[in-house]
């Protein structure tokens, strides 16, 4: 069933590459995500050897729906204490 979605729109979209990507981790070998776009019913497709792609998909959504909405955008680093020191 194809949802009537603006696939251009992160914060729309970000749900539903979370409910793939969980599906892959679940154990299915293929997640769809089905959308119709301009009246054309579309589908983007990921296995699990895509899991990576679609962890970089969720994330980049997450970032720009954060920027969209004024929420800080979640990084991780690791935490440094103390001061670098170059040694020449």
């Amino acid at each position: 069933m194809a949802h009537n979605i603006d696939w251009t729109d992160p914060c729309e979209v970000l749900p539903r590459l979370k409910a793939a990507y969980h599906r892959l981790l679940a154990g299915e070998a293929v997640a769809s995500i089905a959308y119709t776009s301009m009246g054309v019913n579309r589908q983007v497709t990921f296995s699990r050897t895509d899991i990576g792609e679609l962890r970089q998909a969720i994330t980049q959504a997450e970032a720009e729906c954060a920027g969209e909405t004024g929420q800080p955008v979640r990084r991780r680093h690791a935490i440094q204490f103390g001061i670098r020191r170059r040694i020449y």
